[in-house]
């Protein structure tokens, strides 16, 4: 009878230890980690949503912002207690139209208004536009980066793939097209992102699979084939063989730098279109490796950032709901 009593003791201990290391653990499946949402906010006053235009959020140590299409620019603490909106929709003064991409430092916000095709910065919540007029070949909808006054921020239909800005004004291009990835005849496919590292900057194509490392002067450094990452590889295979000069297939949305690693919002062609993907890369002194997948709760992401504290911040395309994630650090 006490060897029964002993068994059943066990096994119920067992049972708890398991249901409370579920409970605390993300459910890992396929070498995808699925993540647990942390919190989620659709509304932060009576009058106050986030549009299903939100195209850009980014974060300093203090602040979250959010850019919105439809209202302008939003910023929130780190629990998403709304603060303040520090520029609105229009043509007057301080207002911007379509604002989109941002680059958000301890000092100021520089952001890309696509109505204006022009940059503005933001500091102590002032809108400052920059005076330039960007040409066509400019890549909106990609992240750019800032070092003090300079801008540098990704085109397209160019010999180059960054142009070098201050005060509005290209005072260079760097990083030329990379042979047997571009195709001169299908340009949108040459998209990059463009991430701003401690010592150096990334590259980081949006449908095709490249991701290289840069100084700041333009000297390539090292690079890393992305479809060599097995749940990518379907997506990189479709933009290979399309034949549309005007058609091709996103697999990386967005992406951040932080604490030394390489987040990337991917898409994949498993079951159906999803965009739900953070992809983790970690710098090696041999170049870079593939340190982890996740997967957010929902199907479409539009943009997401990372902070210092390893929380992710992400937005919803399809509840327009701000989610927080807790990012494992091993």
């Amino acid at each position: 009878m006490n060897k029964i009593n002993y068994l059943f003791n066990n096994i119920a201990i067992l049972t708890i230890v398991s249901a409370f290391i579920s409970a605390c653990s993300n459910y890992v499946e396929n070498n995808i980690t699925q993540l647990d949402l942390n919190t989620s906010v659709t509304n932060f006053n009576d009058s106050l949503y986030l549009s299903q235009r939100a195209v850009c959020i980014d974060c300093n140590k203090k602040d979250v912002y959010i850019s919105d299409y439809k209202a302008g620019v939003y910023v929130f603490d780190k629990k998403l207690k709304f603060n303040n909106k520090i520029a609105s929709v229009g043509k007057g003064h301080g207002e911007l139209i379509a604002p989109a991409m941002m680059f958000a430092d301890d000092n100021e916000i520089t952001i890309y208004s696509e109505g204006f095709r022009s940059f503005a910065s933001i500091e102590n919540q002032i809108v400052k536009k920059i005076p330039t007029f960007l040409p066509y070949d400019n890549s909106n909808l990609s992240r750019f980066f800032t070092i003090g006054d300079t801008i540098y921020n990704s085109i397209i239909n160019d010999k180059n793939l960054v142009s070098v800005s201050i005060a509005g004004n290209i005072i260079r291009k760097i990083c030329p097209l990379v042979e047997g990835y571009d195709l001169i005849k299908n340009t949108p496919l040459s998209e990059r992102h463009l991430l701003k590292g401690e010592k150096s900057f990334y590259i980081i194509g949006k449908g095709l699979p490249i991701m290289q490392e840069y100084s700041f002067n333009g000297a390539e450094i090292r690079r890393f084939d992305l479809s060599s990452i097995e749940i990518l590889a379907k997506a990189y295979e479709k933009n290979h063989k399309t034949q549309s000069d005007n058609s091709y297939f996103v697999v990386v949305n967005d992406v951040c730098y932080r604490n030394g690693r390489i987040y990337l919002l991917a898409s994949s062609l498993e079951d159906k279109y999803k965009s739900n993907l953070l992809v983790v890369i970690e710098k090696t002194k041999e170049g870079f490796r593939h340190f982890a997948t996740y997967q957010f709760k929902g199907d479409i992401y539009n943009t997401f950032c990372v902070d210092d504290n390893n929380v992710c911040y992400t937005i919803n395309g399809k509840t327009s709901a701000i989610e927080t994630y807790i990012l494992p650090t091993e």
